[in-house]
């Protein structure tokens, strides 16, 4: 080292390249000195970005957790910082712990906790371990860094760096270093289907104040995830309900932010959040993977089976197309992704294959069994198809829910009056806050988001569809009790 500083010196011509060197290590250090600052700025010193409300534990009568005699009686006395016990481990013996979302959900033992009562949505409040982070702990954190494509749109990042910020922000406040943080499961699922307006539905409820959105507006959890059906699933740990609730967290505290004060001067949260996956409804390939499916042709359990046991009152909307439409819609939408313009030739083969190959499996087999087929060659266009035939994914969820916990709604009749059906959707999930009158002047005229690329399906290709779903129609009209379902053909 010594030998190279006096080379250096002694020959001139070595003096700007050690300059340009020095220089740039030293823009090196300045760089890291930044970031360092900057994640020390996000992630520890807030005093002023949360206010003393966000900090202190809810205490109201109304807002504890409805536990047991003694055990609630002792978290009020003793104030807003929580119970004081000797060991932070004894926590949750007053507090409901993340353990009772690390459960297996595929043993139908998780349940959600007794749940806040001044809150419409779900929610329940959580005591946060003490080397908690999203950024370690949150299988979706994790996922999103991985592989980027399947980065919701939006600011995933913010949304934890949000929370990261409050969880500090709530340890430093709190006595003994305890944080907490609300947890919510969806108050409502819109179910599906593919390609029938869940995109258009989920931006126009995005409008009123007492709906609030998740990170993403697909989390594939329940028919992906939690499964390990994805590319790399080895690399991430299992993937628990907690995850998928780590989704809501940032809109778990804007619920909580939104108060309401009744006449009678007690707190209200009206706010509400939804899981608008429309793939949940009737896409789950690896459904021999839930426990009690094995070795068999077609499923006995499935994801409402699992929902039903975590949460029996959750309510779900259902947006149902023309099944020729839908096919086909889903079918660009798949060849579009790949850069290919589908010609209606291209189409029309590929739908006389389809046929042919279902129709055989129909013959062979329960239409049940064809449908929840892990399909291997021809994909795109058999689940192009498969996911039109409405009644059979529909008998399945109604057959573990009541009818009335279910709202179906006609694609055609949304779009061609989103007011009326808006108004039919307010009285299901029972929104009785005010709706300013300008709000509804606005959504009559909001474009459509995510509209069809423009190709045209042959006369021959259609007659072709409404032949195959005339009969499954019929089953739908049957199960539905609504003549609507046949869509005239």
């Amino acid at each position: 080292m010594e030998t190279m500083i006096k080379v250096i010196i002694s020959k001139p011509q070595y003096h700007a390249a050690f300059l340009i060197f020095l220089i740039f290590f030293l823009f090196l250090i300045f760089t890291e000195y930044n970031l360092h600052l900057e994640h020390s700025r996000r992630t520890r010193n807030i005093p002023n970005l949360f206010s003393e409300h966000d900090l202190r534990l809810p205490r109201e009568d109304n807002s504890l957790m409805m536990l047991e005699g003694q055990q609630r009686d002792q978290i009020a006395d003793e104030g807003n910082d929580g119970p004081v016990v000797d060991n932070k481990d004894d926590v949750n013996a007053y507090y409901f712990s993340m353990l009772v979302t690390e459960e297996d959900i595929e043993d139908f033992s998780v349940k959600l906790p007794d749940t806040l009562p001044n809150f419409k949505n779900p929610c329940w409040i959580e005591m946060v371990p003490e080397d908690f982070s999203y950024t370690n702990v949150t299988l979706y954190y994790q996922l999103f860094c991985l592989y980027p494509e399947n980065q919701p749109h939006g600011s995933w990042q913010d949304s934890y760096d949000y929370m990261e910020n409050l969880i500090h922000a709530r340890k430093r406040y709190a006595v003994g270093s305890k944080a907490w943080r609300i947890r919510c499961f969806p108050y409502f699922f819109l179910l599906g289907f593919t390609k029938c307006g869940t995109s258009d539905l989920r931006r126009t409820l995005s409008f009123f104040p007492d709906f609030v959105d998740g990170i993403t507006k697909e989390p594939k959890f329940w028919n992906k995830i939690r499964l390990r059906s994805y590319h790399g699933a080895d690399m991430l740990p299992r993937p628990t309900l907690s995850d998928y609730l780590d989704l809501y967290d940032m809109a778990a505290e804007k619920i909580r932010s939104y108060v309401f004060v009744t006449e009678e001067g007690d707190t209200y949260h009206p706010a509400i959040i939804g899981d608008f996956d429309p793939m949940t409804v009737w896409k789950i390939p690896m459904w021999r993977k839930i426990k009690g499916n094995e070795n068999r042709d077609a499923p006995k359990y499935l994801t409402p089976h699992h929902l039903h046991s975590i949460n029996p009152n959750i309510k779900f909307m259902i947006l149902l197309r023309n099944p020729v439409e839908r096919t086909f819609s889903h079918y660009k939408f798949f060849h579009s992704k790949n850069n290919r313009k589908v010609q209606a030739e291209m189409f029309h083969d590929d739908i006389k294959k389809t046929m042919q190959t279902l129709e055989k499996c129909f013959r062979d087999n329960a239409i049940r069994t064809c449908l929840y087929q892990p399909w291997k060659s021809n994909i795109t266009t058999i689940r192009s198809v498969t996911g039109s035939v409405y009644y059979v994914y529909l008998e399945d969820w109604l057959e573990v829910f009541p009818r009335k916990q279910f709202l179906f709604i006609r694609s055609e009749d949304y779009f061609q009056n989103r007011t009326a059906v808006l108004v039919e959707i307010l009285r299901f999930l029972e929104i009785d806050s005010p709706i300013p009158k300008y709000l509804w002047r606005n959504l009559a005229t909001l474009p459509v988001i995510n509209r069809s690329i423009t190709s045209k399906m042959s006369n021959k290709t259609r007659i072709l569809l409404q032949e195959f779903f005339a009969p499954m129609n019929r089953r739908l009209v049957s199960l539905l009790e609504d003549d609507r379902w046949r869509w005239h053909f």
